[in-house]
């Protein structure tokens, strides 16, 4: 049965970071708050037991140990923003040990020499463990990079930092799963114009065991997004949503692909009725959020939108993966759009600064006058 990672309160107020077992999130929220649980977030997504089995098989790691790697250190790994962060994060959960090493070697040196053998055990004990500690956290710190990188299309450094993910492999036997590493260079390929080139090398992992014929598609669609044929990504969201229909992230997907590059709004109503109603995860929920504050800024319901974008922000702020950028770019435009609308100019124009680097690198273009046209409008009122 699929495990689920949720943080809430628990009957005494209590703040509860742990993991469900249950069929479906919808469940597992019953489960928890039979047990006297409230203000559940969630932090897996519905497909995550298919994900976690397909990582197992491409990489032969098994599940971390609860012992070592609990479900409260999974989510907070999770929330942590910044390279910096991340390894300030990692580095204290090693403090303790760190602490006992350098006490021993410090205390050896101001006993003064002669020096014995455990003198010489104490003075390299640090120093190896340090050494151990930079392997342990560098596959997360990369894969930080790479994905920074990938947001902002700065292809070169790409290249350096998936060249440094393999070295690490060859050297730790485990690390960034090549898959990813391939994805990531056929996003290259097709940002720079080369979009078969792309679609040929990512060709190479459709037949992966354990890899589900969505979740390809669904990386794929990435592909074609990247290479500017919204077409071609359509049709590969269209295809994941028809091979698993029960999954709320594939049709969530389907409306903000329908509503963000072809002004469909019809077509994104119809891919959210198959999610209303249905239990979603901090990420898909902020999505959706940030959908439907679309939908009402194209529908001229700025109060609506504004409360629909704020709760998308707010959810997304709890989230410390680079991808997140993206849409926090978008939801800051639409945001901007909602204020402009609401005649709070000055709060829109931060907006649509905060937004603006990104969207600029990302070509999005319509988008970005979509925002100059309301703030016009604003300004001539």
């Amino acid at each position: 049965m699929p495990e689920f990672l949720y943080r809430a309160r628990g009957p005494s107020g209590e703040l509860i970071a742990d993991r469900v077992a249950a069929a479906t999130l919808e469940q597992a929220r019953q489960v928890l708050e039979a047990r006297g649980c409230r203000d559940l977030e969630f932090h897996s997504h519905d497909n995550a037991a298919e994900i976690a089995r397909m990582l197992a098989a491409e990489t032969g790691i098994p599940p971390a140990d609860p012992a070592e790697w609990s479900a409260a250190d999974e989510i907070e790994s999770r929330r942590r923003r910044g390279t910096g962060r991340k390894l300030w994060w990692a580095f204290t959960k090693h403090l303790a040990i760190f602490s006992l090493l350098v006490k021993w070697g410090l205390g050896a040196w101001l006993a003064g020499p002669p020096y014995g053998g455990l003198d010489w055990l104490g003075f390299v004990a640090a120093p190896l463990y340090l050494i151990f500690f930079i392997f342990q956290v560098l596959p997360m710190l990369v894969f930080n990079q790479l994905l920074e990188a990938s947001v902002w299309q700065e292809w070169k450094r790409l290249a350096r930092w998936t060249a440094l993910a393999r070295a690490l492999r060859w050297v730790r036997r485990t690390g960034i799963p090549e898959s990813e590493l391939v994805y990531r260079e056929a996003y290259a390929l097709a940002a720079q114009g080369n979009l078969s080139a792309a679609l040929q090398h990512a060709e190479q992992l459709r037949a992966l065991p354990a890899r589900a014929e969505y979740l390809h598609l669904a990386r794929v669609s990435s592909i074609h997004e990247y290479a500017g044929d919204y077409a071609g990504q359509l049709r590969c969201v269209e295809r994941a949503a028809a091979l698993r229909p029960d999954t709320t992230d594939v049709w969530i997907d389907l409306a903000s692909v329908r509503l963000r590059r072809f002004a469909n709004v019809a077509g994104a109503r119809e891919a959210l009725t198959r999610v209303e109603g249905k239990e979603l995860a901090e990420v898909p929920k902020a999505v959706l959020l940030l959908i439907q504050g679309m939908l009402a800024c194209m529908e001229r319901d700025f109060v609506a939108a504004d409360g629909c974008l704020q709760g998308a922000a707010q959810r997304l702020a709890k989230i410390g993966n680079p991808l997140i950028q993206t849409p926090q770019a978008e939801l800051n435009a639409w945001w901007a759009i909602a204020l402009a609308g609401l005649g709070r100019t000055d709060e829109a124009r931060q907006a649509f600064a905060a937004a603006r680097p990104l969207l600029v690198v990302q070509k999005s273009h319509p988008l970005l006058n979509r925002v100059q046209s309301a703030l016009a409008g604003a300004g001539a009122r």
